[in-house]
């Protein structure tokens, strides 16, 4: 598959990210902002000082703007804000100024209007009571109708931003609403009404008053036993209760994390902050009803060294969306998905980094429902162990393992049924031998 590179200048920096032409321009970019550690929702990507068409992959932006060059030059710029201070409570409202000035272009109007737009939010926000929850909810319809006394009813453009809250930014003051979080929901069997559920583990991290725990949004008073956080809370009846884990503080060792919790079935990651985090082996491990998991493709994880047994015995798993997840540091993959039972897909696998990965040893074993894995762009110069990676996959219908390198320890690294009806694509020559023989 061809490559190209894409230079993103950031700051005077420039940065390369190489990718394949039939990669989505969203996705490159995406890789880029892990990498640069910012906001992709924050900044803008011009291609030749127009926006980047994310919907377009390479190949078709080659084709219609620069008849196929295989580099393109990328410049990255932060959008900017103009800040508003609730004279009570200071919570701020953010107004885009990229946004209004798309805008402006289309029509002059909007311009002389923009000083009584910030008018008019003042006012209101000095009316307001302190607690701004409301200021959507209750006054979006005032800031359109003020809006449109000042310009022609054909701005149609202005009032959908308004009600998309793409222009206002609004910070809630809200317990529960806070980042760093986790959300999920726990499924309590009826021999469980009236027992106490260990939620979570910390095994190097300690985390004493910096933990606030919600059970179907009411704070529960939690109990720390050996190292395991366990509610001190009577489940009135079985069914499904959604739980928030509010952090206080940036965990950097999430090993064990989940381990062994039978109650969660699904779980919400998408305002975790791990940008501290530096291991992340058996987070999940042994949970054995967990069934989602939302918000991985939205974890920093540049500086995780181990991710072994991430996912390990999470037999009811059927789906997981890698993307993005940057695996730059980790230099061990064992076990990864041993035993998921049901995984079917796995969303951005082959973007995984893995030049620094040493030990890919059981990463695939015993997930029987897997029946598509390209690997083709996995970098293994440096994987010493990889005994037992597709042991009993034995509903694979495609395996691509172009540009693997394999070493001695390879026992049972493709000991599966079926082959048959498997396409096997290797450039290796010990590799197929390996295939064959197994």
């Amino acid at each position: 598959m061809a490559e190209a590179n894409a230079i993103f200048t950031l700051d005077g920096i420039e940065v390369t990210i190489q990718y394949s032409k039939e990669e989505k321009m969203k996705d490159i970019c995406q890789r880029f902002a892990i990498k640069a550690q910012i906001n992709p929702d924050s900044f803008v990507f011009l291609y030749g000082g127009d926006k980047l068409n994310f919907d377009l992959t390479f190949k078709d932006q080659a084709n219609s703007i620069d008849n196929g060059n295989n580099e393109m030059k990328v410049l990255v710029y932060k959008l900017e804000y103009e800040e508003f201070k609730c004279p009570k409570c200071g919570e701020k409202i953010m107004l885009n100024k990229e946004k209004i000035d798309e805008i402006v272009q289309n029509n002059n109007k909007i311009n002389d209007s923009i000083n009584g737009i910030k008018l008019q939010l003042e006012n209101i926000i000095k009316n307001s009571s302190d607690n701004l929850l409301n200021i959507q909810l209750k006054n979006i319809n005032m800031l359109i109708n003020i809006i449109n006394e000042d310009i022609s009813k054909n701005n149609k453009k202005l009032e959908n931003l308004l009600v998309d809250n793409d222009i206002f930014k609004i910070n809630i003051n809200n317990d529960i609403k806070k980042k760093n979080m986790i959300r999920g929901v726990l499924d309590i069997e009826p021999n469980e009404r009236n027992n106490k559920i260990t939620l979570f583990n910390l095994s190097n991290t300690d985390l004493d008053d910096g933990i606030d725990v919600y059970l179907n949004n009411k704070k529960i008073n939690m109990i720390k036993e050996n190292e395991k956080w366990i509610t001190d809370y009577d489940f009135p009846k079985e069914g499904s209760y959604s739980f928030e884990i509010v952090l206080k503080k940036t965990i950097t060792d999430f090993t064990k994390f989940f381990e062994g919790n039978s109650n969660i079935i699904s779980l919400d990651l998408t305002d975790l902050d791990t940008s501290n985090a530096i291991s992340m082996r058996s987070m999940f491990n042994k949970c054995g009803k967990l069934k989602e998991i939302k918000g991985l493709n939205k974890l920093f994880t540049n500086k995780v060294t181990n991710m072994a047994g991430m996912f390990q015995l999470c037999e009811q798993l059927e789906y997981l969306d890698l993307t993005n997840l940057d695996t730059s540091n980790v230099t061990t993959l064992r076990c990864m998905f041993n035993k998921c039972k049901k995984l079917k897909g796995i969303k951005g696998l082959n973007k995984l980094i893995t030049n620094k990965v040493t030990d890919m040893e059981g990463m695939f074993q015993l997930c029987g429902e897997l029946e598509y894995l390209d690997l083709s762009n996995f970098d293994t110069s440096n994987v010493e162990n990889m005994k037992n990676m597709f042991y009993n996959c034995n509903n694979l219908k495609y395996l691509n393992l172009t540009n693997f390198k394999i070493k001695d320890k390879s026992d049972n690294m493709l000991s599966f049924k079926k082959k048959d009806k498997c396409k096997f694509i290797t450039d290796n020559n010990d590799l197929l031998n390996l295939y064959n023989s197994s």
